[in-house]
């Protein structure tokens, strides 16, 4: 077996077992003895597969949304519904950079949200591995996002005032390693901004290993805000703001939310007929429980 080593510490076999395989989710989770920092160990996966992919190839029916199609359907919910949240974020960046610059978005998805930035003066950039996405992003903004992995992008040093990472850090393989990159790309006093849920919370401590984001497949890190803070400040840059933020739902998301707590298949889809049922997707509301968080960072 390899080795198990701390990407936010670098201790080397420091760790305990918190949820073993399928417990959580489909890998094993552990926390670092010496930082705290949780994480999926071993990896069990492809390490040259496309991050961010997820079930996307799956064409949807948006008239009638078949039960396996609804993966896919919920994912574009969510993106649409949360552009409002994310540009909240701007209220607060627009007074540290108050000229109009060039912001870039890596995991940039369908481009929903960089096209609101565009809508504000921005000139905007997209990193985007996924094809279908990036196809789709295409189709409906006519961006052409950058197809490669972060590592992989021929990217200029010093060349954006802004760059988001939401909901990203989580899914790759070396976040720390990917934050240092990310360093590099800034100019200088640019700003990171970066969300990802958070493990030193209410709903965490309540539900330990039914938390909803513990359980989702693809999420390798786990961090806390002490975690988070650390790795960010350990590659060199300085943390602005750094708080707990809610979400955007639709009932028919907090519904689906609810089914991947439970994790019953009869469950869920009885709650998915009850949504078709009474249109709940249109039912719309803002929750804030101390489960996400979003940092902003200053190089």
């Amino acid at each position: 077996m390899d080795n198990s080593i701390c990407n936010n510490c670098n201790s080397i076999n420091k760790h305990k077992i918190l949820y073993k395989e399928n417990k959580a989710q489909n890998l094993q989770i552990v926390k670092c003895l010496n930082c705290g920092l949780m994480y999926a160990f071993p990896l069990k996966i492809d390490k040259n597969q496309k991050y961010w992919e997820g079930a996307n190839k799956i064409k949807i029916n948006e008239k009638n949304r078949l039960f396996p199609d609804r993966m896919c359907h919920m994912v574009q919910q969510k993106e649409r519904l949360q552009i409002a949240d994310y540009l909240t974020s701007f209220k607060f960046i627009e007074k540290i950079v108050p000229n109009k610059g060039i912001a870039l978005e890596v995991g940039a998805s369908r481009g929903f949200f960089l096209h609101e930035l565009e809508k504000k003066g921005w000139r905007v950039v997209g990193i985007e591995p996924s094809d279908t996405r990036r196809i789709e992003a295409k189709k409906l903004f006519g961006y052409d996002f950058i197809p490669d992995k972060l590592e992989d992008a021929k990217i200029v040093e010093n060349s954006y005032d802004l760059i988001f990472l939401f909901h990203v850090i989580e899914h790759v393989l070396d976040p720390s390693g990917f934050i240092h990159l990310l360093t590099k790309y800034l100019k200088k006093e640019g700003i990171l901004v970066m969300e990802t849920p958070t493990y030193d919370s209410i709903s965490y401590a309540i539900l330990r290993h039914r938390e909803r984001s513990l359980r989702c497949n693809g999420h390798f890190f786990f961090f806390t805000k002490k975690t988070l803070k650390q790795m960010v400040t350990k590659n060199g840059l300085k943390i602005i703001k750094h708080n707990k933020v809610g979400r955007t739902l639709s009932l028919e998301r907090f519904l689906w939310n609810i089914s991947v707590i439970i994790k019953n298949n009869n469950i869920e889809k009885f709650l998915f007929k009850i949504c078709n049922m009474l249109k709940l997707e249109k039912v719309k509301f803002h929750i804030n429980i101390g489960d996400m968080q979003r940092i902003y960072c200053q190089k």
